[in-house]
């Protein structure tokens, strides 16, 4: 596959996930927001010159998705098409729940679509591995940014809800989660989607899967286009695939964090895609 293509794959797949991290995010902080924090989360999800939007994600990941020369197939295009195009401009914070609720069902259906219809080929996991990276970053700076300070009651419910895990709770624990459950869900249950041992798992499969299936030769401005700094090249990784160091708990989070950018930059060097992780910094 040529690597501008690879790297529009990539990012398509990185953008998508984007949006669904994001929601997740301000979801939790709206559930404790004022009137005020809650107008300002609200105008932000909508705000197309913010690379951090979810305006900006859906956006950016249509215009890549166009320029993937139909390795994604129509019906993936038809979707970022039509949710583009119901973007709003606005939303009242009385609405943003319910915007966050549809911007996740958007994100589900286009991956969905992807699960549902795609050969497992490069195409697929290199949208994949954009999903991975993404989600992988998003968890541990999540947590790295927001455990430190999480000492009140429902603090942990909020971490969990923010990274996508309160529901798994629930259905396990009638009890009021605890950070000790929060090291156990985002950072060691393998069976978790939205944990960080998931993620890892799944970046490992899609690597090993493409192995060197992508040619670079056309990557002078690879993923420009959605900017971010330049990963690493494969010349540069002196581990082709860096570990995550135990222990995996919190106190270790500021290694993790290290050790989870290092894994995803070289991940998209191993096989040329993804010139640019694209990432939510929430």
């Amino acid at each position: 596959m040529p690597g501008r293509t690879a790297d529009n794959v990539y990012a398509v797949g990185a953008l998508v996930e984007r949006a669904d991290a994001v929601a997740l995010i301000i979801d939790a902080d709206r559930a404790r927001a004022d009137g005020a924090e809650a107008a300002a989360l609200a105008a932000s999800v909508v705000d197309r010159a913010r690379p951090d939007s979810i305006a900006f994600a859906f956006a950016t990941a249509r215009e890549q998705a166009r320029r993937a020369r139909g390795m994604l197939g129509a019906d993936v295009r038809e979707a970022l098409d039509a949710t583009r195009a119901r973007m709003p401009r606005k939303v009242v914070p009385e609405k943003l729940h319910e915007f966050l609720t549809w911007t996740r069902e958007r994100a589900a259906l286009v991956t969905g679509i992807v699960e549902a219809s795609a050969a497992r080929d490069d195409t697929y996991h290199l949208f994949t591995l954009g999903r991975a990276s993404t989600r992988a970053l998003v968890t541990v700076r999540t947590l790295a940014e927001r455990a430190p300070t999480a000492v009140e009651p429902g603090d942990a419910a909020a971490l969990l809800r923010a990274c996508g895990a309160l529901e798994i709770f629930r259905a396990r624990s009638a009890a009021e989660p605890t950070l000790a459950d929060v090291e156990v869900l985002l950072l060691t249950d393998p069976g978790v989607p939205h944990g960080l041992p998931y993620a890892l798992a799944a970046i490992d499969r899609a690597v090993a899967a493409l192995g060197g299936a992508v040619d670079r030769a056309d990557t002078a401005r690879a993923g420009a286009d959605f900017g971010a700094p330049p990963l690493r090249s494969a010349t540069d990784a002196l581990d082709p695939a860096p570990r995550i160091p135990p222990p995996m708990t919190l106190d270790a989070l500021p290694a993790i964090r290290d050790a989870v950018a290092a894994r995803v930059d070289a991940a998209a060097a191993m096989v040329g895609a993804g010139g640019r992780v694209v990432a939510s910094r929430r």
